[in-house]
């Protein structure tokens, strides 16, 4: 596949295409790894994330960057597509990176945009958490592309299998965006996925996104039903749990990574 093919295919797809894609702007200027680190702590803020552009394209800007903030006292993470080489992982978090938003695209029926194997995305969530890391798994349901059933019930099988039940899985809602015309993701089915997740796959903590309910971005103590976490897009809206992290009701311990930290 030449690079143009390729780069059109990613625009067809991809809703934060403009990023990648667009001219650089003429003011642009590059900031270096202590820059950033500074304006974060004069900010008042508690850690960095590398996300929209597929923070593996600045690999050893990173591994610099997480360094500085790791001494600093700052968290790392990223939001990627987790396809990495094993060393590259392990070198990551070594440098600081200690938490890990990854998508999984597909499942092995389907070869989309190239020859990528899913399976080597478990691979390195697994390792990720094997090596200390937080990982939460993002699977975006793709109308007519990702969300037939061999699909969705391989990714819930594997997620259950390789990263455990408490290990969050987001299931989010798909929007038409530039010339990928499918309709949006129906609620209703939504619904059906993370009902499969929980019931038949026994997983803890699964959420939906993109559709703007309270409810469904909330935490529920697994084995009380008790509401935790109360969340509101990127807002905190409520935090019920104990300071050794447990629910309030039952005393279930609640495997989260950080602290509530209130504006």
């Amino acid at each position: 596949m030449t690079p143009t093919l390729k780069r059109d295919a990613w625009e067809r797809k991809c809703q934060n295409y403009h990023l990648s894609f667009s001219d650089l702007p003429q003011n642009l200027r590059e900031t270096s790894p202590e820059e950033l680190v500074e304006l974060a702590l004069r900010k008042g803020d508690n850690g960095l994330c590398a996300s929209f552009n597929e923070p593996t394209t600045l690999y050893t800007y990173l591994l610099d960057l997480f360094a500085l903030g790791k001494k600093k006292g700052l968290y790392n993470c990223l939001v990627t597509n987790g396809y990495f080489t094993p060393r590259a992982l392990r070198r990551l978090i070594e440098n600081g990176a200690s938490g890990f938003s990854i998508d999984i695209k597909g499942c092995p029926e389907m070869k989309v945009l190239g020859t990528i194997d899913n399976k080597k995305i478990f691979r390195n969530a697994r390792e990720a958490i094997k090596l200390g890391a937080h990982v939460e798994m993002i699977y975006l349901a793709v109308t007519n592309t990702n969300d037939f059933e061999e699909c969705y019930r391989w990714i819930f099988k594997k997620h259950a299998e390789l990263l455990g039940e408490d290990t969050p899985l987001h299931i989010n809602r798909y929007y038409p965006m530039n010339y990928w015309k499918e309709k949006e993701t129906p609620v209703e089915r939504l619904l059906m996925l993370k009902e499969v997740a929980q019931r038949e796959y026994n997983l803890n903590y699964v959420y939906i996104g993109n559709i703007g309910s309270i409810k469904h971005e909330t935490t529920y103590c697994p084995k009380c039903g008790e509401k935790l976490i109360i969340r509101s897009a990127y807002r905190v809206l409520t935090w019920r749990l104990t300071k050794d992290n447990k629910c309030p009701k039952c005393g279930t311990k609640i495997p989260i990574y950080g602290e509530f930290n209130p504006f």
